[in-house]
């Protein structure tokens, strides 16, 4: 679209289709949207790929593929995939999409922008709806601003993050932050996000080409009721590459939600190499359980090497300052080795001081 200045370039969009009405379906499934073009002076103006307004019982938005965009945004985003302002009342199925391809990228933004990039994004959702943003694949961007991979803010019943795929992200950004699976919906039942890959084969996550500040989250949530269990198990976090020392921290594998029951197990670090000073947190679940609550922190481990280059940095494996006076914690199995680091650098293997009435 030539002479877009402002607004939301949607290539499909479900505005008025349906109010909420539980008996409702709206399908979106197997789509190419591809080579689509934003010219002219198009400053703020945001691409949506898909862009669900309507607020049915059930909404899948399945098999499609977005990819070749090119734009000349300078404020104006990238989003591929988003459930916006309809509170779908069942279900929300986001799942087995295509964001970019190995050889036609997702975005590519002739100049500079703030704009945010993000993949798959839910932001509103009925307190009775099961959401799923699972097995979709973020292939190929560069970018110049902040990043989400997947994303939820809706507060629904359930949600399910399980089974995408983050890869060959390249930034200039000097402050954007990376996150890549993200959840900060008060979810009421339970969170999983499970086998999630960060990188693939040789690719790497992302590569900074410049010095950069923005922090970096993996696997990363924030919100859930006290009634509800979390699951983050099997994710694999690799290749986050600097060609340029940076500074900015990063949280693999991170909850601070006082949810009920956390399991964070089985998690990878795949042959890490770091260029950073900043602070890094492989596993990170710092809150105050719930009367009867459980931590279980089990089996995860470092694949290949872990090496940190940059002198005055801070690394703990296990991080955990909560305030929990019932419970139990269980934190066995997990093996961390063939680590590196810099003579002046600071390590915690085991950083716990959850202290309390609870077991341990």
């Amino acid at each position: 679209k030539s002479g877009f200045t402002s607004g939301a370039f949607e290539c499909i969009s479900t505005q008025g289709i349906s109010t909420a009405n539980a008996n409702a379906t709206i399908n979106v499934n197997n789509n190419n949207l591809v080579n689509s073009v934003i010219s002219g002076a198009a400053t703020s103006s945001a691409f949506i790929g898909i862009a669900n307004l309507s607020a049915p019982g059930t909404l899948s938005i399945s098999g499609n593929t977005i990819s070749g965009v090119t734009t000349t945004a300078t404020t104006g985003g990238f989003t591929g995939i988003a459930s916006q302002t309809g509170a779908v009342v069942n279900a929300i199925n986001i799942n087995n999409n295509q964001i970019g391809t190995a050889s036609s990228p997702a975005v590519t933004f002739s100049a500079t922008t703030t704009g945010a990039v993000t993949g798959v994004g839910v932001t509103a959702a009925a307190a009775t709806c099961a959401t799923s943003i699972s097995n979709n694949t973020f292939r190929n961007a560069t970018i110049t601003s902040g990043f989400t991979g997947f994303g939820n803010t809706a507060a629904s019943a359930s949600l399910a993050m399980n089974g995408n795929v983050i890869r060959d992200i390249s930034t200039n950004s000097t402050s954007g932050t990376f996150a890549g699976v993200t959840n900060t919906g008060a979810v009421v039942n339970s969170i999983s996000m499970n086998n999630n890959l960060l990188g693939g084969g040789a690719s790497n996550t992302i590569t900074y080409s410049a010095a950069n500040s923005g922090v970096v989250y993996g696997i990363y949530n924030t919100a859930g009721a006290a009634t509800a269990s979390l699951s983050m198990n099997g994710n694999d976090v690799r290749g986050i590459g600097h060609s340029v020392p940076s500074t900015h921290g990063h949280y693999y594998f991170y909850n601070s939600a006082a949810v009920l029951n956390l399991n964070m197990s089985k998690n990878t670090l795949t042959n890490l190499s770091l260029n950073t000073s900043g602070s890094v947190y492989v596993l990170y679940h710092s809150y105050t359980m719930p009367a009867n609550g459980s931590k279980t922190v089990d089996s995860n481990s470092i694949v290949g090497t872990f090496t940190r280059a940059r002198a005055a940095a801070t690394t703990y494996i296990e991080y955990d300052f909560g305030s929990s006076t019932s419970g139990v914690f269980n934190f066995r199995g997990n093996n961390f080795s063939n680590i590196t680091l810099d003579s002046a650098h600071t390590f915690y293997g085991i950083y716990n001081w959850d202290g309390g009435g609870y077991r341990k």
